[in-house]
């Protein structure tokens, strides 16, 4: 059966609600431990607290471990509940997608691929990620993972500068084109844009302004060659884009290049995680995530390039 809004209940009765039930068996006992254990560990650091009270520089150095022993009580707890959630209940969504896939929750996308979108151009030095897929879309290779990507300045006060959070999606495709067309939302596109290719050749980007007065409002586009990329984004692409955001209420960019697309979908949401404190087996709970799936690969349908 084929994920779709229309038929997400019946989706969730046939293949999730199953093994769900199983897994909040597991939230359930994970969660009584971590609040077992939290407890005796809170008591002993509260116990120092109140012997040492005229010690200041003790005490907070006790409030600091207070929380980051929490934090490191609550990942160690619920690691395999979390392991498990993602292995037997997110594979299956992308099962609906990809012809076939191989997950795995703790890999990333490299750099190489991150700077091979050409969707974002500053600079960073901090580079983290997880949730690594990779497989086949329509029979094109695809690969896709979630990516925390930063810039850190020290100094006398650190800076932290986030130049991406989400999910960001690599199609290989053949495409009859040679350009670079890029596809980003909002209108902050400058009229030229240059950036360095691959081989540190610059490439210039110009706006290009489509017909459709929907897509112009919500899209800013800029590319290589205006002739392609008006090929690309025909008059009924543009208007199933405009459909699609409005749709899903996501925002997302992308980047069509002679040998791939890239899709980015800003979140500042760990997108395919479980639920720790309510059941993961709401039916609630879920369906946000597969809403992410639906959209997803409705977007790649529109966005892949043949």
């Amino acid at each position: 059966m084929k994920l779709n809004k229309s038929n997400f209940s019946k989706f969730y009765l046939e293949k999730l609600n199953s093994k769900l039930i199983l897994i909040e068996e597991m939230r359930k006992e994970s969660l009584k431990h971590f609040f077992s254990i939290s407890i005796v560990y809170d008591l002993i650091i509260l116990g120092l607290m109140i012997k040492n009270l005229n010690n200041l520089f003790f005490i907070f150095l006790l409030i600091s471990l207070l929380t980051a022993g929490n934090v490191a009580i609550f990942f160690f707890v619920f690691k395999n509940y979390r392991k498990t959630f993602k292995q037997r209940i997110i594979s299956i969504l992308f099962q609906e997608i990809f012809d076939e896939h191989i997950y795995d929750h703790n890999r990333r996308l490299t750099e190489n691929d991150f700077n091979s979108s050409f969707l974002y151009r500053k600079n960073y030095n901090r580079f983290n990620g997880e949730d690594l897929i990779e497989g086949t879309f329509k029979g094109q290779d695809i690969k896709l993972s979630e990516l925390h990507v930063q810039h850190v300045r020290n100094g006398k006060k650190k800076k932290v500068k986030t130049i991406f959070k989400g999910l960001l999606i690599i199609l290989k495709v053949k495409t009859p084109f040679n350009s670079i067309s890029i596809v980003e939302p909002d209108n902050i596109i400058q009229s030229i844009s240059i950036f360095e290719d691959h081989y540190s050749n610059p490439i210039e980007l110009e706006s290009v302004h489509l017909e459709s007065i929907d897509f112009e409002k919500l899209f800013s586009v800029s590319s290589t060659d205006q002739v392609e990329c008006r090929k690309i984004l025909t008059p009924s692409t543009q208007e199933n884009l405009t459909e699609i955001k409005n749709k899903f209420k996501l925002t997302f960019s992308f980047s069509i290049q002679p040998n791939q697309v890239s899709i980015a979908i800003p979140s500042n949401k760990n997108l395919f995680e479980p639920t720790y404190f309510t059941p993961c087996n709401k039916v609630g709970a879920i369906q946000e995530i597969t809403e992410i799936f639906i959209f997803l690969e409705e977007l790649l349908k529109e966005v892949k390039v043949q």
